[in-house]
């Protein structure tokens, strides 16, 4: 089972420790027959929808 999530990242993105840089989870999805163990991805569409694909095998 594999999750997807959609991540809000904050404006001032820095990798420095003891900063505030979390991502915010704005959205998630997990089901058990989601899985793709070579091809996978999100797309967030114009209407709002996400798009999940997954497979065995492509690019």
């Amino acid at each position: 089972m594999y999750t997807v999530y959609e991540l809000r990242l904050p404006k001032e993105f820095s990798l420095q420790p003891n900063s505030n840089n979390e991502p915010e989870v704005i959205w998630t999805i997990n089901h058990p027959n989601l899985f793709a163990p070579k091809v996978s991805g999100a797309e967030k569409l114009k209407n709002g929808n996400i798009l999940i694909t997954e497979g065995n095998f492509g690019f």
